[in-house]
């Protein structure tokens, strides 16, 4: 009986370390920069994040730079900021990376409004 619990508490200890390593998966992280597409000023306040995950979003520093973190997988990054257009990267974060991102403003423009006193 104390041979079979000296064996049993020895495999124990030989199987632990690889079923708990097995579980973890790697984090890694996306970096960069948010700039103007046109002018390449650095887009202060810009949000990035990752669509369908509990990852909280990144906004973008004085100097356009973020930095996003999350498990290995593969992802779609979106990059948004106010006045221009999202854009979305389809990503496979296996390792550290780095993205830069240039964002179009809207071309969209507004239309006339006449205000007419009585």
């Amino acid at each position: 009986m104390m041979q079979f619990l000296k064996s049993l508490f020895g495999l124990t200890f030989f199987l632990m370390p690889l079923i708990v390593f097995g579980q973890i998966k790697g984090n890694y992280t996306i970096n960069g920069t948010i700039r103007d597409k046109q002018t390449g000023e650095s887009l202060i306040g810009a949000s990035v994040s990752l669509a369908g995950t509990n990852v909280k979003a990144a906004l973008s520093n004085a100097y356009g730079f973020y930095s996003i973190t999350a498990q290995a997988g593969n992802y779609t990054l979106i990059a948004s900021f106010s006045g221009y257009q999202s854009d979305t990267f389809k990503i496979e974060l296996n390792k550290n990376m780095e993205l830069l991102v240039n964002l179009n403003t809207f071309k969209s423009q507004l239309q006339e409004v006449v205000i007419n006193s009585r």
